[in-house]
């Protein structure tokens, strides 16, 4: 598992990304960019096997260079609040870095950035219930993805395999 970071978050970690690991896509890869919304970054991170997405907001440079125990938090809320096991994404607080690269998740990752964007456009970000909002993200379909079901299907798909595969 590996956290593949766009430039803007390698730049505001003070990464440079030549100096980052490189790595083949696994199903556990989270892919994570940021927005701005009222001056205060917001980290938005994807899943790639179930496209399960959580946004952290006012995220701090500190908070950036502990990226994989922050990501790790905020999906274990997620998956609690969805009422899943908390084994279906599991983020080492140590995970590597790498850059992300051109994928198949792109369309994806950037429908779940500008829903985010526009929750926030309607007020200010620090009002936002950002628990009741990644909720309503395992909803948005991603037609980006190759198909047109939720997260949240992809998410209960996943554990039901697992559930039969002992």
């Amino acid at each position: 598992m590996v956290i593949r970071c766009t430039a803007p978050v390698l730049k505001a970690m003070g990464t440079r990304v030549a100096t980052v690991a490189s790595a083949d896509f696994e199903p556990d890869d989270i892919y994570v960019t940021m927005i701005e919304a009222d001056r205060k970054r917001c980290v938005v991170a994807m899943h790639a096997q179930t496209l399960l997405s959580v946004t952290v907001r006012d995220v701090r440079t500190a908070q950036l260079r502990h990226l994989g125990s922050l990501l790790g938090i905020e999906f274990d809320q997620l998956l609690r609040d969805m009422v899943l096991p908390t084994d279906l994404v599991v983020i080492s607080p140590d995970a590597p870095i790498t850059a992300a690269a051109a994928h198949g998740l792109a369309g994806a990752l950037s429908e779940i950035e500008h829903a985010v964007a526009d929750h926030m456009a309607d007020g200010y970000v620090m009002d936002l219930d950002m628990r009741a909002l990644n909720l309503e993200m395992q909803e948005v379909a991603h037609l980006g993805a190759g198909d047109k079901v939720t997260p949240r299907s992809r998410a209960m798909a996943l554990w039901e395999r697992r559930l039969m595969a002992g």
